[in-house]
């Protein structure tokens, strides 16, 4: 859980970085949209990471039903890790777009 709760920060903060730039490059006159896609994209997934990540952080871990809970973490954790891949992946398309201006 501190994990991916450091991941999402670190992506945010990134996030932040490329949201100044685009404003950057539009104040300069430049064309953002694509970016400004992919920018929204890595919010929903962020968004929809911490929602899992919060969900995941709630998982009771009892000894009599071992597996079933490694189950539950199991799937959780895929889920979260899904998101951060995504964004972190939209992200990268929202840099290679800005730097085609």
């Amino acid at each position: 859980s501190k994990v991916f709760s450091a991941t999402i920060e670190h992506l945010e903060s990134i996030l932040a970085r490329v949201e100044s730039r685009i404003a950057k490059v539009e104040a300069d006159g430049g064309v953002v949209t694509e970016s400004q896609g992919y920018v929204a994209e890595v919010k929903t997934h962020l968004g929809e990471a911490k929602t899992e990540l919060a969900a995941f952080a709630t998982i009771q871990i009892t000894s009599t039903k071992a597996s079933e809970n490694f189950e539950a973490v199991r799937t959780a954790g895929a889920k979260v890790k899904t998101h951060i891949k995504e964004a972190h992946q939209s992200l990268m398309k929202a840099i290679r777009s800005l730097k085609n201006n």
